[in-house]
């Protein structure tokens, strides 16, 4: 059986003195002097970034990278699968998956990994995670267990950090000052412009209203039904006009 690189971002052409060799099998060597960086014992070699390697060996798949001709394996040759998403790899096999961000140098292993641009939810056996997904960071974290295993979707931006859906407990995320915390009341309906979140059809035992993009009451919940229209102002000198467009949905009732 062959392995899997998918995306097709992986090469054979080197930067600056390092050369992929291939006799029997294949190796690195540094071209100015044919001294070998890494053996030739691998059954394929890719270039994947600057002096960053994909390697291959006995059906399984690995990484390394060359600084100052000594090669530092980053993965093992342990894995199945390697993916590329933007800048970063993900090494899949039966175990997990190891994270690799080419930008920061970041390595992080997962059970899982699922990716929601720009967003990763990720959980090992102690802890399930929101990172970003650009830099390795990671912006939430709750204890994890099989019984309370969280699905968040990504909802839309805010000034203070981006919101989130669990869909598991159909409650939403909102980012505080010092973290997030979970609104008590679940949410009907997420008001989302340009990736932004604006407000929130909220409901409780005694009807629906709105919450801001982090929580706040706008209108309290004591209402059957909401209408949301998108307002324009525009202004000059001599004149002033209001136009209001119809959202996707014009009237949210409660369930």
């Amino acid at each position: 059986m062959l392995y899997t690189v998918r995306n097709r971002v992986f090469g054979n052409n080197t930067s600056d003195n390092l050369k992929i060799v291939h006799n029997e099998k294949y190796g690195i060597i540094n071209s100015n002097d044919n001294t070998h960086i890494i053996n030739e014992e691998y059954d394929n070699i890719f270039l994947y970034g600057i002096n960053t390697f994909i390697l291959y060996k006995n059906g399984k798949i690995g990484m390394c990278k060359v600084e100052e001709n000594h090669a530092d394996i980053l993965c093992r040759c342990e894995y199945d699968i390697v993916d590329n998403i933007n800048h970063n790899l993900f090494f899949s096999n039966d175990c997990g998956t190891r994270y690799y961000n080419s930008v920061t140098g970041k390595i992080m292993d997962f059970d899982e990994i699922t990716v929601d641009m720009p967003y990763m939810y990720c959980y090992d056996k102690e802890y399930q995670y929101i990172i970003y997904e650009e830099t390795g960071e990671i912006i939430y974290k709750r204890k994890y267990n099989t019984y309370n295993e969280s699905c968040y979707v990504y909802y839309g931006d805010t000034d203070k950090g981006a919101v989130f859906y669990d869909a598991r407990y159909s409650m939403f995320l909102y980012p505080e000052k010092n973290g997030y915390t979970y609104y008590q009341y679940p949410i009907n309906e997420s008001i989302v412009i340009n990736q932004r979140n604006i407000c929130n059809i909220a409901e409780s035992e005694n009807g629906i209203g709105i919450i801001d993009s982090f929580g706040n009451t706008i209108i309290e919940n004591n209402y059957d039904e909401i209408s949301v229209e998108f307002k324009i102002t525009a202004k000059n000198q001599y004149e002033c006009i209001e136009k209001t467009i119809p959202l996707s949905k014009e009237i949210y009732r409660r369930s």
